[in-house]
């Protein structure tokens, strides 16, 4: 644990849990609640365009603390508000995603400024294990919920969000990690985008963030649609992929050639998108888990690499590798509103991710 980074590091993997919780289980918990399932993909975008949304108004917070309390705040408040009234979820889900913006734009640059000299990944995989640690503990809480009672994991991710902010309140961060948070200018996109070494994370993090969704999103209701896969199995099934991705994580903090790490996470990700749109349970199963190695590498090593090429500024970096995920984000419900309306959820959907993936493994390999 870096010395100070306590605050932070809950406030990740609270954070992660109640953003990937509300991912993973909106779909299907309107699905289950009444709504019409052309319709679901519209809240889907509402999340990730508020979430996108939250990240820009981080800047007006002033620094990293007020950023987490903002966010935090807003978070529990849209998913309290999603568990007892889901009439409302394009409020609450709006809510929600703005808090989660708003704070996680700052913790990853907030954690990289506390990494010591010597192990100069130290920041990036402390986040990246917090934002694990989130994600299996969303998937095994989604899990044990039966299908009746979807809004009381939207509740009790509410309460442990409120949880972290008392936390956050009563262990000030780090003065090193309270960074002042502003958002990039013309001259600093331009500066970024000259250097080849961001160019690379951008491009391939953007590609990567249009598929990250279809799987978050979408399996729980693919598992069960499609594959005939109970609500237990397909949470379950996701759990093991994250589990095994901290795994990955947690060792990739030592790793010194990065590029050939990237390079073979992104050759399977092409494979595991093969596998999902099979639309045959077990291989589809073996692509959800085989697709733990590009979601343990290509966001932690792009966003080590987007730091490493400003490495006076961070946030400002981040605020740009964030538009690739944002950007991504946002397209990746359209994507799959287009493939769910032309073939149904029987392999389409993962078939339009292929491109997808192979078109970031020749960037990957195409500029160094």
């Amino acid at each position: 644990m870096l010395r100070g980074a306590s605050s932070l590091v809950v406030s990740t993997a609270s954070l992660r849990f109640a953003t990937a919780l509300l991912q993973a289980t909106v779909a299907i918990f309107l699905a289950l609640s009444g709504f019409s399932v052309s319709m679901i993909p519209y809240v889907v975008i509402d999340l990730w365009v508020s979430t996108a949304l939250g990240s820009l108004l981080a800047s007006l917070a002033g620094g990293t603390r007020s950023a987490v309390v903002a966010g935090l705040s807003l978070m529990a408040i849209g998913l309290a508000m999603l568990a007892l009234r889901p009439g409302l979820s394009i409020v609450a889900v709006a809510a929600a995603g703005v808090g989660s913006g708003m704070a996680g734009s700052v913790l990853a640059p907030s954690l990289h400024r506390l990494s010591s000299g010597e192990r100069p990944l130290e920041g990036v995989a402390t986040y990246s294990l917090g934002l694990s640690l989130g994600l299996i503990a969303a998937t095994l809480t989604s899990s044990l919920m039966p299908k009746g009672y979807l809004w009381l994991a939207f509740l009790i991710a509410s309460i442990i969000v409120l949880t972290s902010l008392a936390h956050s309140l009563l262990a000030p961060i780090h003065p090193r990690a309270n960074l002042s948070v502003r958002l990039p200018g013309p001259k600093d996109f331009v500066g970024l985008f000259k250097t080849r070494r961001f160019a690379n994370a951008f491009y391939v993090n953007l590609l990567y963030s249009t598929i990250f969704p279809l799987v978050l999103s979408y399996w729980p209701l693919y598992a069960v649609k499609a594959l005939g896969l109970s609500t237990m199995e397909a949470f379950g099934s996701m759990a093991a992929m994250f589990s095994l991705s901290a795994m990955l994580r947690f060792a990739s903090a030592k790793v010194s050639r990065v590029r050939r790490v990237k390079l073979v996470a992104l050759g399977l990700l092409v494979v595991s998108t093969v596998l999902l749109s099979t639309g045959l349970w077990p291989l589809a199963l073996a692509g959800l888990l085989l697709f733990a190695v590009p979601h343990a590498v290509v966001y932690p090593v792009s966003l080590y690499e987007s730091f490493a090429s400003a490495p006076d500024e961070e946030v400002k970096a981040n605020y740009v590798i964030s538009i690739s995920s944002g950007v991504g984000e946002v397209i990746s419900p359209f994507i799959a509103s287009v493939a769910i309306a032309l073939g149904g959820l029987h392999g389409t959907l993962y078939l339009a991710a292929l491109p997808l993936a192979l078109g970031a493994t020749i960037i990957g390999l195409a500029i160094r």
